[in-house]
C-alpha cells in the first residue's frame, strides 16, 4: 500500500482530468461508503 509504479502514477495523472462528480453521483458514493465501508475505515483518517 503506498506504493506507486509507473502505470499506475499515470492512471492517477488521467484521472485528475475527469470532471467531477454531480451532486446525484456523490450522494450515491457516500450511501455506499456509509454502508459498506464507513465502519471499517473511518476512524483510520
Amino acid at each position: 500500500m503506498g506504493r506507486c509504479f509507473p502505470k499506475q502514477i499515470i492512471e492517477n495523472a488521467e484521472a485528475s482530468t475527469l470532471p467531477p462528480f454531480s451532486d446525484e453521483e456523490m450522494t450515491i458514493v457516500r450511501k455506499v461508503y456509509d454502508k459498506y465501508i464507513r465502519k471499517q475505515i473511518h476512524d483510520n483518517w
